[in-house]
């Protein structure tokens, strides 16, 4: 199990995309836990694909 909060760590964290709203995506992490993580900075997205996650936003796509 992760400690620490996904707002204040210093790592990425892959997440998988649950549902998406304008702007925004509803994700789970490793340990099946929701958050909400904006996706304003990635081109496109979809429900299933695997994101990096930091600071509540997503930076990238794990492949």
């Amino acid at each position: 199990m992760r400690s620490g909060c996904i707002t204040c760590g210093d790592q990425g964290v892959p997440m998988r995309i649950v549902e998406l709203h304008e702007g925004e995506a509803v994700c789970v992490d490793q340990d099946g836990a929701s958050h909400k993580v904006a996706v304003e900075l990635l081109d496109t997205v979809r429900p299933g694909e695997r994101i990096l996650v930091h600071a509540g936003v997503a930076i990238g796509a794990v492949t």
